[in-house]
This record gives structure tokens, C-alpha cells and sequence, in this order.
């Protein structure tokens, strides 16, 4: 049976599903959707660097409590609301990535606007 993942300092989801999920045998983590708020509930701030960068530092927290590191990533996913903020999420990703991905062997990443 899978198990399902909630990272140390993170609330409990605020709907039905789970941070996250390991497959049985360990060999798969799923991440939910994550978004720019941090473990308190509170929004990072107004603009859409300091949310993604947040939000990526979710994502990691959830692969982390699951026993991999980011560098374990096979894929993700990613949302915007405003094509405006295009230019904001791809700042924040050049800033974080190169910490989670240091040898620059990054996963997949669709991007849409919703």
C-alpha cells in the first residue's frame, strides 16, 4: 500500500489528497501540487519570484521527507496564471536550480498558462 507523505513543519492538506505519496517498495515518490505558501499557511509575498522559489522549496521538502533528493526528479509540472509571469517563474528557477541541480541535468518541465 502506498504511504503518504507529509514533510516535518508542513500542515495537514487543506483538502482530500495528500503532499505527497511513496509507492510501495520506495522505488516512487508523487509530489502534489504545490504552491508559493509557506509551512505557516501564509503566502510568500506579492510577486511570483518569491512564490515559485517558494514553492519549488516545497516540492523539495515533500521529495526529501520521501527519502530522495531533487536530483531524483524525473518530471514537472508547472502553472501559471498569468503569461506575465513567465518572465518571474524562470528568474526564480535560474536562481534555485543550480542549487537543487548542480551538474545542470535538469527534469523535464512543462510549463502552462492557465
Amino acid at each position: 500500500m502506498a504511504k503518504a507523505i507529509t514533510p516535518k513543519g508542513f500542515g495537514a492538506p487543506l483538502g482530500m489528497y495528500s503532499h505527497g505519496m511513496i509507492a510501495p517498495g520506495g522505488e516512487l515518490v508523487v509530489v502534489a501540487g504545490q504552491v508559493g505558501m509557506a509551512a505557516d499557511g501564509q503566502v510568500a509575498a506579492d510577486d511570483v519570484i518569491a512564490q515559485t522559489k517558494q514553492a519549488l522549496e516545497n516540492v523539495r521538502a515533500v521529495v526529501e521527507a520521501g527519502g530522495c533528493t531533487m536530483r531524483d526528479v524525473v518530471r514537472l509540472q508547472t502553472f501559471l496564471t498569468r503569461a506575465d509571469d513567465v518572465a518571474g517563474f524562470m528568474k526564480a528557477r535560474s536562481e534555485v536550480f543550480p542549487q537543487y541541480f548542480p551538474d545542470r541535468v535538469y527534469p523535464p518541465n512543462t510549463l502552462l498558462i492557465i
